[in-house]
């Protein structure tokens, strides 16, 4: 008999890679453990028409698992990633999509035929890494993207949030700003803790003008409400901020009969073709060409105040209680930015 384990050759060479085995199938489950622990979440939407059979037999190929309808796509993931550009899967076959991670980044974005949005009057809202608006092949696309280091306070179900979110594409279309708003204050309170006072700095993200304070912050809809829980957006910058933002004013129906007749011929043939062929935006286009014979289009410009001065806050402030913090909210940050709303504060670049 062996004297290491006893028995013949066979014995030992079967007890061999029977240990051999135990040891791969453990580190199989230490690596599915670590990768199980991560958590994707991929959703799109189309809000002006339904996805054609091929279209969803397209979007059906990009994923093995993925789940497709006529208006809507899911796919998540516990490892792995999804093989495909989002935004470029959003700009060819839908109009919104939201993303989820459980590590901490969070987006949604919306797609817009070209010269729908106003770039002027969206720029000030705009940064490099919390919202953007790119062009993605032949299309516009504003995206909002959130990421925090450590995670959000709570996970969210995300199933069904999209169709509520879906809602501001058509308010942003417009002139409801509200929502770029509460995403810009999203972005100061995650710049301003690590505030760098280099206002001399050309890329420094506080030399940038405030947007405009836009109408109804005091009585958010349904889709701002959860536009502010996905992003976990601060509620006490939102009530410090509702303090001066005037009530919202009721959009009047315009008369459009007599507005048609300046168009041409040959632009309403395309209007009407456009119509017809239900090319997303179309109507929208419509509506805003016959506005701007009402009201010629004025350029919007924006207040050139830096952030800076919005965003100097207390040494203690990260020890103050969730009360105390929005005293000082209220106090000292959001009113600093409402001197530069009144044209009181220092010029920023432009």
């Amino acid at each position: 008999m062996n004297r290491y384990i006893g028995g013949n050759l066979p014995t030992r060479v079967g007890f061999f890679l029977i240990s051999f085995s135990l040891i791969l199938c453990g580190k199989f489950i230490i690596k599915q453990s670590a990768t199980m622990s991560e958590y994707q979440y991929y959703e799109w939407q189309s809000l002006e028409r339904p996805l054609t059979a091929a279209e969803q037999a397209a979007v059906n190929g990009l994923s093995s698992h993925i789940d497709v309808t006529s208006s809507q796509a899911i796919v998540t993931y516990n490892w792995g990633d999804f093989k495909h550009d989002p935004l470029k899967v959003l700009a060819k076959y839908f109009d919104a999509h939201l993303y989820a991670a459980n590590w901490g980044t969070r987006r949604l974005a919306f797609r817009f035929p070209k010269g729908l949005l106003d770039a002027d009057a969206l720029e000030p809202y705009c940064d490099e890494y919390h919202v953007h608006i790119q062009t993605v092949s032949d299309v516009q696309v504003l995206e909002f993207e959130m990421n925090e280091e450590e995670g959000y306070d709570e996970w969210m179900e995300e199933r069904g949030l999209l169709s509520t979110l879906g809602r501001l594409r058509d308010d942003i279309l417009q002139g409801d700003y509200r929502a770029l708003y509460l995403a810009w204050l999203k972005a100061m309170s995650q710049e301003s803790d690590d505030y760098d006072e280099d206002e001399d700095d050309p890329d420094n993200f506080f030399n940038d003008p405030e947007p405009s304070l836009p109408e109804g912050l005091k009585k958010l809809t349904p889709p701002l409400k959860a536009l502010a829980d996905f992003f976990e957006i601060d509620p006490f910058l939102i009530s410090a901020a509702s303090e001066r933002s005037p009530d919202l004013t009721p959009l009047q129906q315009a008369d459009f009969a007599p507005l048609i007749s300046h168009l041409t011929r040959q632009e309403g043939d395309e209007f009407l073709l456009k119509i017809v062929n239900t090319e997303p935006g179309a109507v929208t286009a419509l509506r805003k060409k016959l506005l701007s014979f009402e009201n010629p289009c004025q350029k919007w410009k924006p207040l050139h105040a830096p952030l800076a001065n919005c965003l100097k806050r207390p040494k203690n402030y990260v020890r103050l209680s969730p009360a105390g913090r929005q005293k000082q909210n209220a106090k000292s940050i959001l009113p600093k930015c409402s001197n530069l709303q009144n044209g009181k504060g220092t010029p920023g670049r432009k």
